[in-house]
């Protein structure tokens, strides 16, 4: 099992970016990225490996969010999941884990 936080994430888009930063809340070495629900933003995970012959992942989140209705659009290898409703945390550096059902990987470091 392999793990991606934060850091290993690029983030683009037109709007507000998030922005990475650390909450010892937050686990994992606290790296988070905060402002994430700016329009037009994405956050990507280049070259995930999906081994040898390709695999199924299990997708886990570990998030805080001020939101009452959090939302994730998802993308697998271009693939929509469409939007993902996740549970209110209660504010931030209120944590929450959120593990999704698996997803298709290509072979090899080939996958976003």
């Amino acid at each position: 099992m392999r793990i991606l936080g934060a850091e290993d994430a690029v983030i683009d888009g037109t709007g507000t970016l998030p922005v990475l930063s650390t909450d010892p809340a937050a686990g994992n070495g606290g790296a988070v990225l905060t402002t994430c629900g700016a329009n037009n933003t994405t956050i990507t995970f280049n070259d995930v490996d999906g081994g040898e012959t390709g695999s199924r992942a299990r997708l886990r989140f570990h998030y805080s969010t001020p939101d009452a209705v959090p939302k994730l659009q998802l993308f697998v290898n271009g693939v929509d999941y469409k939007g993902i409703n996740f549970p209110k945390t209660g504010g931030n550096s209120f944590y929450s884990e959120i593990e999704l059902t698996t997803k298709r990987l290509n072979p090899g470091k080939t996958n976003t």
